[in-house]
């Protein structure tokens, strides 16, 4: 078995038995092979073990790398073998979020080889990509794209643009993002293999990020069909799971959402984050963050954290039977340590929905709290690309908060968000999906504003009632679009048009 066979199995993403075949390789080095050849084909079982992911193929990819490096410097070796080993050794090591991987590689972008510095370019934005500076993963990633190209390597270009198209996505930058995530046209024309799995994975990530969950399913879709093709990719499973649960949570799929998430736990978890993961538990522990549902942090406490901390957090919360005045305040100022940081801005702006509708709902006490919450991630949800799904919720859940003494803006805010929502609703395939997102998001705002209009508006609750009671205009489509279109504006028989419904109108009697 050849180095090429044992690569080639890895990129069709034959995990599984590229190790084999790479490890028998090595076995047969060992006795009879040159040092050139041992220092190759350590440098490949490195990066066949990379790709798997987890923490455990990680530390034997280190193995392996740091191996190649040795060998690699013995006089006998050859000199071009020596930078090759040595950003496989970084790459594994930031893979495994190892800060001495990105240490490694200084010296390596202004190498002469264009193979060499572009995958010293690339390694700095996966890096920074890890570490949540999206900002910074653009620049090094088009400085990457500039060397592929320099050197007309496109296989690797097209691995660059994979983590560009996440860097632009998570950097707010949505439009660059969706001329590399339709670069190949609909997801089935991605390319094969790992290489494409993984584009089909960014691509559903950026699609979600966008609102545009519809398009996210589908092309999870196709990518799970590709993952039921190979072996060894438990860490892109993983992935692929958690993007769905996300998409159905939004979706008001809770239950679905919960067993997605319950199955991706029995996956392997990425090397990184687990790596993150204990570091971040250790800090919070000492911060007394992670114990802040029993113990309050003093207001002097630390608590700047990360996006996932307060996801974390407030999932506790929502744990809890009862949440007291003082966790709101916990709650205010960790979203407090989110404000400003670049690349964090949507992150920010949906964890204030998150945790002002999880205090609006947890009595009178926190209403003062919750509307300041709501009110931070309305202003913010506006100016964001894509949002429009989470306005819309934002609006709703702010209007239902609001007192009657404030019934003109919570009218306007529920007859907008309920707009929205119902917009929202067309991009479900799954009849019961759009059952349940009336029943759970757009029905009980329709009946706060049905009860507020209703002693000053009467048009307008009646209008209300109709619009409510009028699921769509059914039209003929194939299996994979909805077989309705949002309901337009209706004209009634005396003349009035309704103030809700999609552009362009019909007659109602």
């Amino acid at each position: 078995m050849t180095i090429s066979k044992a690569l080639d199995l890895d990129r069709d993403g034959w995990n599984d038995e590229a190790v084999e075949a790479i490890r028998s390789h090595q076995h047969n080095m060992l006795s009879s092979g040159s040092l050139d050849e041992i220092v190759e084909g350590f440098r490949a079982e490195a990066r066949i073990q990379r790709h798997r992911g987890e923490a455990g193929a990680l530390a034997r990819a280190c193995d392996s790398a740091q191996q190649a490096v040795l060998l690699g410097r013995l006089p006998a070796a050859s000199r071009e073998l020596a930078a090759p080993a040595c950003l496989e050794l970084a790459a594994c090591r930031i893979r495994r979020g190892d800060p001495a991987g990105t240490q490694a590689i200084a010296g390596f972008t202004t190498h002469p080889d264009a193979g060499i510095a572009g995958w010293a370019w690339r390694l700095l934005g996966e890096a920074a990509l890890l570490a949540e500076r999206p900002f910074e993963a653009v620049a090094t990633l088009l400085n990457a794209v500039a060397e592929n190209q320099r050197g007309k390597d496109k296989y690797h270009e097209a691995g660059t643009r994979v983590l560009l198209l996440l860097a632009f996505s998570r950097a707010g930058h949505l439009e660059d993002a969706d001329r590399l995530a339709l670069r190949y046209g609909a997801p089935s024309d991605a390319p094969q293999g790992l290489l494409g799995i993984r584009f089909l994975l960014a691509r559903a990530e950026h699609e979600h990020r966008s609102g545009r969950i519809g398009e996210a399913l589908g092309t999870l879709k196709v990518a799970e069909t590709r993952l039921g093709a190979t072996s060894g990719l438990g860490v892109l499973r993983r992935e692929l799971l958690t993007i769905r649960a996300g998409c159905l949570d939004d979706w008001c799929q809770p239950d679905e959402a919960d067993r997605l998430c319950a199955e991706a736990g029995k996956l392997p978890l990425p090397a990184h984050l687990a790596t993150s993961a204990n570091a971040s538990h250790t800090l919070r522990d000492a911060q007394n963050a992670t114990r802040w549902l029993g113990e309050i942090p003093h207001p002097g406490a630390n608590t700047r954290t990360d996006p996932q901390a307060v996801a974390a957090l407030l999932r506790d919360l929502a744990a809890l039977p009862q949440r007291k005045p003082d966790h709101a305040a916990v709650v205010c100022r960790l979203l407090d340590s989110l404000a400003g940081r670049p690349g964090l801005e949507r992150d920010e702006a949906l964890l204030l929905l998150e945790a002002g509708s999880l205090l609006a709902e947890s009595g009178p006490e926190h209403r003062v709290a919750a509307e300041r919450l709501l009110r931070r991630a309305l202003v913010r949800l506006e100016f964001l690309e894509g949002a429009e799904q989470w306005l819309a919720q934002a609006r709703v859940t702010l209007g239902q908060l609001l007192p009657d003494s404030e019934r003109d803006q919570a009218l306007d805010l529920l007859v907008r968000g309920i707009q929205g929502l119902d917009e929202q609703r067309f991009q479900m395939l799954n009849r019961s999906h759009r059952d349940d997102w009336l029943t759970r998001r757009e029905h009980p705002a329709i009946a706060r504003a049905i009860e507020l209009a209703s002693g000053t508006d009467a048009a307008l609750a009646a209008d209300l009632i109709t619009f409510s009671r009028v699921a769509g205009v059914l039209v003929p489509r194939d299996d994979r679009q909805v077989p309705l279109v949002p309901v337009p504006r209706l004209r009634y028989i005396d003349g009035t048009e309704s103030r809700l419904g999609s552009t362009g109108s019909c007659n109602f009697l």
